[in-house]
């Protein structure tokens, strides 16, 4: 369990420094195009990453180059659906998202699903949706078209990762995998940001990359551990990551934000600690 808890720990840290970037104005896309070359940096840093042995494997550099780019896109459409339908939508369907490589996983891998998971899992969604729900229902009249687009792409992201636990990992370790997909989505992310020209190059923007970019790769280094570590109950982790991100950083938002929550918030992070607990407890 230590892994996913350092998992959320590091997910739900980018958080604590997304909510500096509009303090500071420091441009969103340049710092986390950058945010993926510190990323990359920091494995390199902090473990021994055999380039050799990464360009070895050719299979496993296609696999994490396509990886990169799902990476930057699904980030590019998390920014246009909170853009267009509020970010309360946005984080909805990217967390509330953990259901596809649940389902994947009992029918692709034939992981056990009990009646005990699937309350667990139902109390799980609950919670997420009252955990980010706004206090004052906000009527939006736009399409629901990209928010599901972006529900299918972040669960199948999540399902690759899964994949790439299971067969990768037998050639590469963690941190290559880690250090690979962030390479791969800096390069997608480059092209994308010279052809749009987007790229604003300042000091501030490239030190705010920086620090997203520790903690940011320690979040999918930790990741692919507890993968490892629950490699046959896939239907236990990314419910327990998921959510535990949710009830993490809306617990941060609370303590060093002074952010309020209406009573179906509070509502919603008690059926998270349920769900979690549930899960925990069936590991």
């Amino acid at each position: 369990m230590i892994w996913i808890l350092l998992s959320v720990l590091s997910a739900s840290s980018l958080f604590i420094v997304f909510k500096q970037f509009d303090r500071f104005d420091v441009d969103r896309f340049t710092a986390v195009l950058f945010n993926y070359l510190f990323a990359g940096f920091t494995g390199l840093i902090f473990f021994d990453v055999q380039v050799t042995t990464v360009l070895e494997c050719q299979s496993c550099l296609i696999f994490t180059f396509s990886l990169g780019f799902i990476f930057v896109t699904l980030f590019n459409l998390l920014a246009f659906v909170t853009s267009k339908n509020g970010a309360s939508t946005s984080v909805l369907a990217n967390k509330m998202a953990f259901v596809i490589p649940v389902l994947l996983s009992v029918f692709v891998f034939g992981e056990a699903l009990n009646w005990q998971l699937i309350i667990a899992l139902l109390i799980g969604l609950t919670g997420l949706y009252l955990a980010v729900k706004p206090s004052v229902e906000q009527k939006n009249k736009n399409s629901l078209f990209w928010p599901f687009i972006l529900f299918i792409g972040s669960g199948l992201l999540d399902f690759l990762l899964k994949i790439g636990e299971r067969y990768v990992l037998s050639d590469w370790s963690s941190s290559m995998l880690t250090v690979a997909i962030f390479a791969s989505a800096f390069i997608w992310g480059i092209f994308y940001g010279v052809l749009k020209k987007k790229i604003v190059f300042t000091k501030k923007n490239l030190l705010w990359s920086a620090i997203l970019g520790i903690p940011n790769f320690f979040s999918i280094y930790f990741l692919f551990k507890a993968l490892s570590a629950f490699s046959e109950q896939s239907v236990i982790l990314f419910p327990i990551n998921n959510v535990g991100i949710i009830l993490c950083t809306t617990l941060l938002a609370i303590v060093l934000f002074r952010e309020k929550l209406s009573k179906l918030n509070l509502m919603g992070l008690f059926f998270c600690v349920l769900s979690i607990a549930i899960l925990a407890y069936n590991a």
